[in-house]
């Protein structure tokens, strides 16, 4: 598959890297910033919300999938990814 790149405030990790053994969803604390990536592609959406713990490690909070419609595929990439925050 292919490679994302999370940037953070110090460091890029990759999304295989980042799930790379299991998937562990933690809690969002809403007292810390955290880090919404989209990826838009032609037949779908995808987005995961981050982030850092209390050892500055990215931690998954959420992540969501979606395909899209005919309409949906003629969007530019900025809507798409406006659909995706949606």
């Amino acid at each position: 598959g292919t490679s994302r790149k999370i940037v953070g405030a110090k460091r890029t990790i990759t999304l295989p890297k980042l799930v790379k053994n299991e998937v562990v969803l933690v809690h969002l604390d809403f007292s810390k910033p955290f880090w919404l990536q989209i990826d838009d592609s032609k037949h779908g959406l995808g987005t995961v919300l981050l982030q850092h713990d209390d050892t500055q490690q990215w931690r998954l909070n959420s992540f969501i999938s979606c395909s899209l419609t005919k309409s949906e595929e003629n969007y530019s990439t900025t809507e798409n990814e406006l659909l995706a925050i949606v």
